[in-house]
């Protein structure tokens, strides 16, 4: 699983134990937002600002129409 660490607590993380891994981990680190975005993102060649556009998820299309 993935951890987000402030920059600042780089060194702190890889000598901690793991007792207090997780105080580290969640420390200071803004919460992370997510939305579902359209298929387009998953071709490698595609690029741009319209990989991460919402979708609309009960209409399964993006709101900009992939491009």
């Amino acid at each position: 699983m993935p951890v987000i660490i402030r920059h600042d607590a780089t060194e702190t993380w890889f000598a901690a134990k793991a007792e207090v891994a997780g105080e580290i981990a969640q420390s200071g680190v803004p919460r992370l937002a997510h939305h579902a975005v359209s298929r387009y993102v998953s071709n490698a060649r595609n690029g741009g600002p319209q990989c991460v556009e919402p979708i609309d998820r009960s209409e399964g299309k993006a709101e900009n129409r992939d491009k």
